[in-house]
C-alpha cells in the first residue's frame, strides 16, 4: 500500500459519515414527530371542546326558538284581546257620544220650551236653584243598551 488510504478504508469512512448524518437526521425527525404527536393530542382536545360547545349552542338555539314561539303566541293572544277591547271601547265611545248628543238636544229643547225665565244653572243668578228631574226619552227611541245606561245614570243621582 502506497502512502495513504486505501479505497476500502475511504469507503468505510464515507459510510460512517453518512451513518452519522442519518443518525442526526433521525434524532431531529424524531423530535419533530414527538412535537407533532403532542400537537395532535392538543388538537383532538380542542376539537372535542369545539364539538361540545357547538352542541350546547344548538341546544341553546332550540330552547331560544321554543321560548320565542311561546312568547309570540302569548303576545298574539294579548294583541287579539287588546283589539277586542279597543273595538268595545270604540263602540262604547260612539254610543256615549250619540247619547250625549241626544241629551244635549233634549236639554236644549227643554230650555226652549221653558222659556227665558226658567231656572238655568249656567246663569249666575240661578246657581243655587235646582232644576226638576230630567224626563226620560220615549221608550220606542231607546235601545236596550241606552236604557241600561240611563238606568245607571239615574241610580248615580
Amino acid at each position: 500500500m502506497t502512502g495513504g488510504l486505501s479505497l476500502p478504508v475511504a469507503i468505510d469512512a464515507l459510510v460512517a459519515v453518512l451513518l452519522i448524518a442519518t443518525i442526526v437526521y433521525a434524532v431531529v425527525l424524531n423530535r419533530k414527530l414527538a412535537a407533532l404527536r403532542d400537537a395532535k393530542v392538543e388538537m383532538e382536545a380542542l376539537v372535542a371542546r369545539f364539538a361540545e360547545s357547538t352542541a350546547q349552542a344548538e341546544s341553546g338555539i332550540q330552547t331560544l326558538k321554543a321560548h320565542a314561539t311561546n312568547s309570540g303566541a302569548s303576545l298574539d293572544s294579548i294583541v287579539n284581546r287588546a283589539h277586542g277591547l279597543a273595538d268595545d271601547l270604540t263602540f262604547l265611545i260612539e254610543r256615549g257620544s250619540s247619547l250625549a248628543n241626544r241629551l244635549e238636544g233634549a236639554i236644549e229643547s227643554a230650555r226652549v220650551t221653558r222659556g227665558p225665565s226658567a231656572v238655568r244653572p249656567d246663569r249666575p243668578q240661578d246657581v243655587g236653584a235646582r232644576p226638576g228631574p230630567a224626563k226620560a226619552p220615549p221608550a220606542a227611541d231607546v235601545s236596550p243598551e241606552e236604557a241600561a245606561l240611563l238606568k245607571t245614570l239615574r241610580g248615580v243621582r
